[in-house]
Parts: C-alpha cells; sequence; structure tokens
C-alpha cells in the first residue's frame, strides 16, 4: 500500500469560542475559528454582509484625497488621462471600472494594456515614451506600478503625473508617483489590506463618484453595477474571500446575474451554459480563466473589448476567439507539466524547490504549470521561459504556505533584473547565466524557512463530523458560508467508521460512486451517503463491500433533470483499522 499524507486536524476552537456563541452549531464555530473569524463583530460580517456598513469609506485610503484631487481637475481641465493596466483578469476588470466610470460621466480616455510577451508585466520605458509623445497628461495604473521606479522617472521628468493604483507588495523603494493607492503600503491605515488591484479601483471608482462633476453626470448607485467586475477579478486573483472582499463578491456575483454589461453576460451563458446561479467556484475556474486566455496566448485587449462592447456580433466573434484560445491553453499547459514531471521523476529526489527553465516556454502560462507542481510537491516552484537573443529568462512562481516569496526574492536581488508580486505568487527577470546561482540560493534560503520542515504531505481536516451532524440545518449551514475561496476555503471533514454498502465504477473505471452507511446515535438509526471518488483509477480496488472507513471529504451539489443531490467529494479515505488508501 503506497504513503499516505499526514492527516492533520486545524486548531481546536476554545471552549469559551463555543460558548460565546452557542446559537451556531460547533462545526460552524469550529470553520470559523481556523478561517480567523473569531469575534462577534468578524462573525455579524461573515453571515450578515452589508453593502452600506462593511464597503468603508474610500477616502480612509492613504491618499485618496489627492488622486481625486489630481483626476477632477485633469477631466475639468481637459487633460488627456490614459488608464494603464494589466493584462491578466483583474487588470483587465480593474481597467474597466475606470474606463466605465469616465465613459458614463461623458470623459473621453484612452486604456493602455502592455502586450505580455513583448513588454512584461507594468509599465515599461518603450510605451510609457509613446504614451507621452501622444499627449497624456496623466497616467492612472490599475492592478501594476508600485515596483516601476524608473518609469515614473520618466514621467516626472516629463512633467506627466502618474497615480498609482496596485495591490502588490512594495519593495523597501517605492516609485516618486504623484500619489500610490495601495492597501499594502507600509504605513496604510485602512483596516483591509486584501484588495486586489480591481478591488482598489474600485475604491478609487467610489471616491470620484462622490464629487460634484461625476456626481452631477452619473446616476446615483451606479457604483453597484461594477461589482461584478469587482467579483470577477477578486475570485481570479485569489485573493482572500474575507473581510470586505467577502462582502464585495457576495453583492458582485448577486449583480452578475443582471449585469449591465452586455459582453460579460454573453461569457457568463456561454461559459456556464445557462446555469441559474454564478458561483464563486464557476468565476475561478471557467470565467476567470477564459479572460487570462486571451494575454496568454494572444493579447489582453481581447477580454477588455469584450467587456466594454456591445454589438452583439462583436461580441460572438470576441467568445468564439476567447474559446479558442483557452483550449489551446489547456493543452500547452498539460504538455509543459508532463515534460517536468519526466524531469523529476528522472532525479533521485525532488529538490527543495524546483526550478526549470526552456527556450520552448511561453512565458504567459507558467504560472499556471507552477500552481500545479506546487500542488503536487508541497514546495515552492520557479520556471522559467529563456529568450536565447538577450540572454534573459523570464519567470513566474508559487509557493508553499507559509513562504513569502518576495521576501525571499528579494534576499536574491542581486542575481535579479525585476522582481515582484504576492507573499504566494510572483514574477521575476534575470539573466539565463544567473538561472543555476538562483536556483542553489533560493533552495538554501526555503531550507532554512519553517515552512520546508512540514511533511511532504499533509492532509489539513477543518472538522470531524459526526453522522447525525448531517441532519436539520447542515446544508444550510454550508450554504451560508458561502462563497468558497482562497481564506475560506472549501471546508474539509473527516467522518469515521462508514459501511461501505456499494461501489460503481464509473467513465471505465476512472471515477467511482460510492453509497456510505453511518450509524446516528450508537446503532439506533443510520443514514445513507452519496461519495464520489474522481480520478481514483485503480486505488478504489483496495476496498470492498462491507468494509469499515473514514472518509475525507469536502460536500458538493450536482443538478440533473431539475433534481440536486448533495454528495461527498472523497478527498481521502483509509479502512478504520489500516493505513491510509491514496485516492
Amino acid at each position: 500500500m503506497e504513503d499516505r499524507p499526514e492527516w492533520k486536524m486545524k486548531e481546536r476552537c476554545p471552549k469559551e469560542f463555543v460558548e460565546q456563541f452557542p446559537q451556531y452549531p460547533g462545526y460552524v464555530l469550529q470553520l470559523l475559528w481556523s478561517r480567523g473569524v473569531r469575534d462577534a463583530n468578524a462573525l455579524d460580517e461573515y453571515f450578515n454582509p452589508d453593502y452600506v456598513a462593511d464597503i468603508r469609506d474610500p477616502f480612509l485610503v492613504k491618499n485618496m484625497i489627492h488622486a481625486v484631487e489630481r483626476i477632477v481637475r485633469a477631466v475639468e481641465g481637459g487633460e488627456k488621462i490614459v488608464i494603464y493596466g494589466d493584462y491578466d483578469a483583474d487588470g483587465i476588470c480593474a481597467s474597466s471600472v475606470l474606463y466605465k466610470v469616465f465613459k458614463e460621466a461623458g470623459v473621453e480616455t484612452e486604456v493602455y494594456i502592455p502586450d505580455r510577451f513583448k513588454e512584461g508585466y507594468g509599465l515599461n520605458l518603450k510605451s510609457v515614451e509613446a504614451i507621452i509623445s501622444n499627449g497624456a497628461r496623466l497616467i492612472i495604473t490599475v492592478d501594476c506600478g508600485i515596483t516601476d521606479i524608473t518609469e515614473i522617472e520618466l514621467c516626472n521628468s516629463r512633467g506627466v503625473d502618474v497615480i498609482v493604483t496596485d495591490h502588490h507588495l512594495p519593495l523597501a523603494q517605492v516609485p516618486a508617483a504623484l500619489t500610490i493607492l495601495d492597501a499594502k503600503q507600509h504605513d496604510e491605515t485602512y483596516p483591509f489590506k486584501d484588495f486586489c488591484g480591481t478591488g482598489m479601483a474600485f475604491k478609487l471608482a467610489c471616491a470620484l463618484l462622490t464629487k460634484d462633476y461625476f456626481a452631477s453626470r452619473i446616476n446615483k448607485g451606479f457604483e453597484k453595477w461594477l461589482l461584478d467586475l469587482v467579483a470577477v477579478a477578486t475570485v481570479a486573483d485569489m485573493m482572500p474571500l474575507l473581510g470586505e472582499n467577502r462582502t464585495l463578491v457576495i453583492y458582485g456575483l448577486r449583480v452578475i446575474g443582471k449585469t449591465k454589461w452586455p459582453g460579460l453576460a454573453a461569457l457568463v451563458k456561454n461559459a456556464l451554459f445557462q446555469k441559474k446561479r454564478v458561483r464563486a467556484e464557476d468565476i475561478a475556474f471557467v470565467i476567470g480563466p477564459r479572460l487570462n486566455a486571451a494575454s496568454r496566448m494572444g493579447h489582453a485587449t481581447t477580454s477588455f473589448e469584450l467587456l466594454n462592447v456591445s454589438n452583439a456580433e462583436e461580441i460572438a466573434s470576441l467568445i468564439e476567439h476567447l474559446e479558442e484560445m483557452n483550449k489551446d491553453r489547456r493543452a500547452l499547459v498539460d504538455n509543459i507539466q508532463k515534460e517536468i514531471e519526466k524531469k523529476l521523476n528522472a532525479l533521485p529526489v525532488v529538490p527543495p524547490v524546483i526550478c526549470e527553465a526552456s527556450a520552448e516556454w511561453p512565458s504567459s502560462i507558467l504560472g499556471l504549470v507552477s500552481s500545479r507542481l506546487t500542488e503536487t510537491h508541497y514546495r515552492p516552484s520557479f520556471l522559467f521561459s529563456i529568450d536565447e537573443e538577450k540572454g534573459t529568462a523570464r519567470g513566474s512562481c508559487r509557493s508553499a504556505p507559509g513562504f513569502n516569496l518576495v521576501e525571499a526574492m528579494d534576499e536574491c536581488k542581486d542575481l535579479l533584473i525585476e522582481f515582484g508580486g504576492h507573499a504566494n505568487a510572483g514574477g521575476l527577470n534575470l539573466a539565463v547565466a544567473s538561472l543555476p546561482d538562483f536556483a542553489k540560493r533560493m533552495s538554501d534560503i526555503y531550507a532554512q524557512h519553517p515552512a520546508s520542515s512540514r511533511p511532504a504531505e499533509c492532509l489539513m481536516i477543518d472538522c470531524e463530523l459526526a453522522a447525525e451532524d448531517t441532519n436539520g440545518t447542515f446544508a444550510k449551514d454550508l450554504s451560508d458560508m458561502e462563497p468558497f475561496g482562497e481564506g475560506n476555503e472549501e471546508p474539509v471533514f473527516l467522518m469515521r467508521n462508514l459501511m461501505v454498502a456499494d461501489i460503481k465504477e464509473m467513465s471505465n473505471g476512472r471515477h467511482v460512486k460510492l453509497k456510505l452507511r453511518g450509524m446516528i446515535g450508537g446503532a439506533s438509526a443510520m443514514k445513507i451517503f452519496s461519495a464520489m471518488v474522481f480520478n481514483a483509477k485503480e486505488r478504489h480496488k483496495d476496498i470492498m463491500r462491507g468494509d469499515n472507513i473514514d472518509v475525507v471529504f469536502s460536500v458538493s451539489e450536482n443538478t440533473y433533470n431539475g433534481i440536486t443531490e448533495t454528495f461527498f467529494r472523497v478527498i481521502d479515505l483509509r479502512r478504520s483499522s489500516e493505513g491510509a488508501i491514496k485516492i
């Protein structure tokens, strides 16, 4: 039998916490505790999100008043304004938020989204020079800019003001922009720090709409029609779905069902097959990847145009193009992952930090491959696309939990041309000749970090359930905790001593459907559970009808012919008296 991951329960919530909130079932309180929701105010914001109370005053953001005053001065003076966005789903949505506000107010603006392959992330000198030469007097960055020191110096030298709106981690030196809106600035006092780029753009939009120039031209409440874009970006960019983000996403998911933007409505209809309710997981696995496919396989303007045009024929053409690019993207990611796994399998052991490079890999999809490798091997991964002509390597990286990539890359900055990102994901550029030194130094840094000492595979379990816990309000309790995503992950449960009543192979044995029996109240009653083991391969043959098993699972729903069934999505299982069985 194969080695199994260690099953580990998350920190138990204290007895005092349970006694403080007797109106909630114990498993709900355990889930809240493990997500850091630990006082009355946090519980109220979590279960009773209120747009007015929980979406805080945008002018609490440091420098907001200065940004708004400069923008109002620009529009009143007829200055040319350029919105400079990033090319991912967050940057596209952030650009769209500001573009729509200006358009609604009758202000003509330009949106510039760089070519991922030719220009790379953020501001670059060539594009900035072109923007300045075309008459721009004010540049507003969205989802980028916090590390673009040289490019903003150029703007300053040419008399062009730059307002940076970003959410990435600042480095020790910040650019000398006119003003910076970034909740992660070291001296920021705004009570919430984890916005995506679109979240920061939305705060700026809300602030602008309070000013006479915009308020007199735009209907009150217009900003609520932007919440669908905020929700898409927040989920797609894997921001924590807690605090203010949770409120934004909950309201945004409501708005997306009646969106004002024809392109977004058509994308949702086409990708989700007229699904009645859009959930966060639909954005994460269906909508977000399609918006991101534009920059990974072509140019991000395809997705930006889709969110901002109204012609039905044009929308249909854009969606067809996105679908084709997304299909090609999936195939390319699969092939590169297989190539790297083949290399790793040939090694005696997988290195503490995976660091691979090739001139054959496009940089645009390496973040996706890096995510898969980190999930599979439980360690940081750095993947690079080599530009042989320039002698440079552009990379994407993903981190194991607890290991801050930006801080680690900062320790290697003498080897890097540029770098940036979040604690868990980032990008970097360096000379090809520096790759061996970088790989060794990063491995050394990780080896000295506490995160590297965790078991190679550790399955974290939120809560143990008894069969009777799934009666009554169980399904509603879980529904009330949605949307699930980063920071508010789908709950992982453990249930012991379930008898296997039936085993049915599906899809030629690829998946397995189980019927499980759990005893309620000792032996006085019994409950039947449906469970699915996806991608089970041959390993389900280690169990038989009549076996008693312990199951780690999440709870899912499937609707077919109008009937909704709740089932256990099995993550791992083992015989109640034996070692773990790998799924």
